[in-house]
C-alpha cells in the first residue's frame, strides 16, 4: 500500500512539474509576443513621424516657392 501511495505521489509531482513547465512556456511566448507587438508599434510610430516631417518639409518648400513667385 505504501508503494502505491509513493507512486501516486510521484505521478502527481511529475504532472505538476509538466503543468508548471507548460505555464512557464506559455508565459515566455506571451512575453515574446508582447515585445514584438511593442517593437512594431514603435516602428509604426517612427514611420508616421517621418512621414509627417516629410509632408511638412514639402509644404514649407511649396509655400516658399509660391512666395517667391509673388
Amino acid at each position: 500500500m505504501n508503494r502505491k501511495r509513493r507512486k501516486e505521489a510521484e505521478q502527481e509531482a511529475e504532472a505538476q512539474r509538466l503543468k508548471d513547465e507548460k505555464e512557464k512556456e506559455v508565459q515566455r511566448l506571451r512575453e515574446q509576443q508582447e515585445k514584438a507587438t511593442d517593437r512594431q508599434a514603435d516602428i509604426d510610430a517612427l514611420r508616421a513621424k517621418r512621414a509627417m516631417e516629410e509632408r511638412d518639409r514639402k509644404d514649407r518648400l511649396r509655400e516658399k516657392m509660391e512666395a517667391e513667385k509673388s
